[in-house]
């Protein structure tokens, strides 16, 4: 911008000459057309008559300071490919003049904000990686962005202005304000044409009669908010310290904040965990490409269409598990947009290449990989919100439909030599450690372990309801991995008793003690059968003695459980426990 300080320069070849160019006998003076020099935009092309009347036509070159820029030349861009699926990844060729060819990564592409992977590049073509497009739509309909994860935006306060002391991580710090006479919030601007969905929040206070009145606001014009959740309800109570709230909002909006109300902040932090996406729910999304070259930035004049009629769509996969280190032939089933018929497919499970031997309009087949580590799993996982990744060329990664479990899990069995390096599995007193990365299928009873690491992801075979298996240990510590009995969507059938053992005497783990089942940054997921009901009242007196009770409602209750039938006095000490041994259901009542 500041014009003074810069020459400018042409290029024949690979040869600069200064502006205007002089061979010592004449000076050829040049007209420039189509120059602009702007705030995001700085580009020119020049031509000229040479002695014979022949038209030349080069590229402009500027310098400042040390450093010499390379200007764009014509600025005619086109893509090869101006299509394809929300889940990106297709390699498309983007043609111009005046890219980098020297320094690939000088050219930076961008679709609605979203940066391309930039393959190769030459003078007058990029080849790039088409990004994956998060869109409303595309989160909502296909998964994409799998789990949700952690927010982060521009902070914002009624204040207007900092410190955001209640969204800086720390709980020893916190933000408060004693200012009753309006509205006291905090929250996060996502940008311009982006937004976030809640799906959940972890609160951190000191007193949790500060939020009698909170609730959690959306808006997208920070003007008019809608009420996404209210914080205390007569479902929730609020304890001193850490608190997880279930939101489970889909809506996504621009700005989220806490809003104290009237009842004043005191909040030594909050957390929002959920998705972040471009804010557009339609089925096809026109994004303009902009192009950069050494830092200066133009319109590149083309656009890309994400399009759900563009997108594939995954099914089944067969089988769902295989070993880490043996190579399993696996069949994917899709459905593809119509009229099209891939030419290329890649197939990445896990990260791991899975090597495709056939592929149809219809199904393919690929042999897994071995699997040494799960870091492109993670990533695949929070991007495309399955590990399967399909990529068909021309058209990019497919995706599961919305709520279609389309799962592979490299999986050693615990029961396996392999698992454990060829050695039995841990025997009664030994310890045993699963490091991240690992994933572990218990198929049967574990024995009593001295200590338990789980950095990677143990899971409960599911036997089926007649199967019966039992865990002990003294000492079980779940270290940024994961235990899994049984999901919400798959609950776990068969019976596990979990047993831990140890005496007062015995060496405590700091912080967390002895005989200890204890959770550091991991997770464990316990789900049984639902029952219906856990409780219910009688239907009619049971009189001492009698062996049959008649219940007011239906129960799913089994011949062979136990139940407790409660004291008819205030003495918790005269119920009692006996074991069903037939149950009968009719008229809306269990007998």
């Amino acid at each position: 911008q500041n014009t003074s300080n810069v020459s400018f320069k042409v290029k024949f070849g690979s040869t600069v000459f200064d502006f205007p160019y002089t061979d010592g006998e004449s000076t050829i003076s040049a007209t420039l057309t189509n120059f602009s020099f702007g705030t995001h935009r700085l580009s020119g092309t020049f031509s000229f008559q040479d002695s014979n009347s022949q038209e030349v036509k080069g590229d402009l070159y500027f310098t400042s300071g040390n450093n010499v820029y390379e200007v764009f030349g014509q600025l005619s861009d086109s893509l090869n490919v101006t299509s394809g699926s929300f889940g990106g990844k297709n390699t498309i060729v983007l043609s111009g003049q005046g890219f980098d060819s020297q320094t690939p990564e000088n050219n930076k592409v961008t679709f609605c904000r979203n940066e391309a992977k930039v393959l190769s590049a030459t003078y007058s073509t990029l080849t790039i990686e088409v990004p994956v497009m998060q869109s409303q739509y595309s989160v909502q309909n296909y998964g994409f962005g799998g789990k949700p994860s952690l927010l982060n935006g521009t902070p914002f306060n009624f204040q207007g202005h900092g410190p955001y002391t209640g969204l800086d991580g720390k709980v020893e710090t916190y933000y408060a304000t004693s200012d009753r006479s309006k509205d006291c919030f905090f929250g996060y601007d996502f940008g311009e044409n982006l937004a976030s969905s809640v799906d959940s929040i972890k609160l951190f206070v000191s007193n949790p009669d500060v939020v009698a009145d909170a609730v959690l606001e959306g808006s997208d014009d920070n003007t008019t908010w809608t009420n996404i959740e209210t914080i205390a309800n007569e479902k929730r109570h609020i304890l001193p310290g850490w608190n997880t709230l279930k939101v489970g909002s889909t809506t996504g909006y621009r700005y989220i904040r806490y809003n104290g109300m009237k009842s004043g902040c005191y909040v030594n932090e909050l957390q929002f965990f959920g998705h972040t996406f471009y804010q557009s729910a339609d089925s096809s999304l026109t994004c303009p490409v902009a192009i950069t070259v050494n830092q200066l930035t133009h319109d590149g004049g083309v656009n890309y269409d994400y399009d759900s009629t563009k997108t594939a769509t995954l099914t089944s996969i067969t089988p769902t598990t295989g070993g880490t280190k043996a190579r399993e032939d696996v069949t994917l089933q899709y459905t593809l947009p119509s009229g099209y018929t891939p030419a290329t497919v890649d197939v990445w499970i896990d990260g791991v290449v899975c090597d495709v031997a056939s592929f149809d309009t219809t199904s393919l087949t690929c042999k897994t990989g071995t699997k040494t580590t799960d870091d492109l799993a993670v990533v695949y996982d929070r991007i495309y919100g399955t590990n399967i990744v399909v990529n068909f060329d021309n058209l990019g990664v497919a995706a599961t439909a919305a709520n279609n479990d389309v799962e592979f899990k490299y999986i050693d069995r615990w029961s396996d030599s392999n698992t454990w390096g060829g050695a039995a599995p841990p025997q009664e007193g030994f310890s045993a450690q699963i490091p991240a990365g690992q994933y572990i299928l218990v198929d049967q009873s574990i024995p009593k372990l001295k200590l338990l690491i789980v950095e990677g992801t143990l899971e409960w075979e599911d036997q089926g309801p007649d199967a019966e298996l039992t865990f002990d240990a003294q000492y079980v510590m779940v270290r940024d991995g994961r235990v899994i009995i049984g999901t919400e969507t798959k609950p776990y059938t068969s019976k596990l008793t979990i047993t831990l053992h140890g005496k007062k005497q015995d060496q405590h783990l700091d912080t967390y003690g002895n005989k200890v089942f204890a959770v550091r940054g991991g997770s464990v997921d316990m789900h049984g059968v639902p029952r219906t009901p856990t409780w219910t009242s009688l239907d009619t007196t049971a009189a001492a003695g009698t062996n049959t009770l008649v219940l007011q409602t239906e129960a799913d209750w089994k011949s062979g459980e136990k139940i407790v039938i409660a004291s008819t006095e205030y003495d918790h000490r005269e119920s009692e426990v006996h074991t069903i041994t037939a149950v009968n259901t009719a008229n809306g009542k269990t007998t």
